[in-house]
Order: C-alpha cells, then structure tokens, then sequence
C-alpha cells in the first residue's frame, strides 16, 4: 500500500534523478539512479518499486517536460516553499517546475498553497524574471499549467510560453 511517505520517497529521488540526468553528472540512467540511491537510500519491501517509480517518472519528465533551459536548482529553498527543479533561460528568465507524478487535481487546495508559496517565494527572489510554477503531472502531461498567482483558492494560469511546452 503506497502512502504519502512513500510518495515523499519517490519525489525527492526523482527530482535528483532528473538533476543527475540533466546536468550530465552520471554518464547514464543506470549510473544517475544509483548515484541518487546510494546517497538516499531505499530499503525494505518497497525498495524495487521506489527504484521504478523514480526512474519511470524521471523518464517521463525528461522526455516530455524539459525546457529548453539551463536547470539551477533542485529541491531549491524558496521563499515558504522548496521549489522541485528551478530552470533559467539565458535571457534571465525562471521557472520553477513542481512535478506531480500521482493523481491531483489543479484546484486541490494543497496544490493550490504549496503553489502560491512557490508563486510568493519565485517572485520575490527573481522579481520580473520569475515566469511562474508550471505544475507538471507526469500522468496527465496535456493538463500542465502554468500558474502565476493565486485568486479566489484557484491558480491563476497563463498560456505556456513555447520554450515549456510540453511534448
């Protein structure tokens, strides 16, 4: 039976698989899960799922969802929340990606806040170089928004610009 821990377990490793991945720190899938692995281990029962799930997820992402961008961060500190992987294009502009590998609604009202800290934090680190939180469900890949604020308990979204679109 999954429960949120484990869905913690599998969201942090995976953002750091898809670090690992992106910034060209392993020389493989293979090498950049156990490099992830080795430095937050699973064990137990639920280890060969967790190893799966991260891995699926991370392939996902990086097949359909990566900008073209430069990736800054990972599991970021920002403002009241801690941002999953934070992108910046040449011209300055971020984005901060928050990526949702279960099933979640977009007016979930625990989406909805951790969003708008996110939202809060990104536009007082980066100012008017802040483009938003695009909340990514891997499961879901055509219901991604870009969120830029928060009105009335729902994401305020705009339009994805073309460098984040999602494939």
């Amino acid at each position: 039976m999954w429960d949120q821990r484990v869905e913690l377990e599998v969201g942090d490793r995976t953002h750091r698989l898809i670090g690992e991945l992106v910034t060209g720190a392993a020389t493989s899938p293979g090498d950049a899960a156990r490099r992830v692995l080795a430095a937050r281990p699973v064990s137990g029962t639920r280890a060969a799922s967790v190893r799966m799930r991260m891995a699926s997820a991370a392939s996902t992402y990086t097949l359909r969802f990566q900008p073209t961008a430069a990736l800054v961060g990972v599991e970021m500190p920002l403002g009241a929340g801690v941002a999953d992987l934070v992108w910046e294009r040449p011209d300055g502009l971020v984005v901060v990606d928050e990526i949702k590998s279960g099933t979640i609604a977009v007016d979930d009202r625990r989406l909805v806040a951790q969003v708008a800290r996110l939202v809060a934090g990104g536009q007082a680190r980066w100012g008017e170089l802040f483009v938003g939180v695009r909340v990514c469900p891997l499961r879901r890949p055509g219901r991604t928004v870009l969120a830029v604020g928060v009105a009335d308990r729902r994401l305020v979204t705009v339009r994805l610009p073309g460098w984040l679109e999602v494939l």
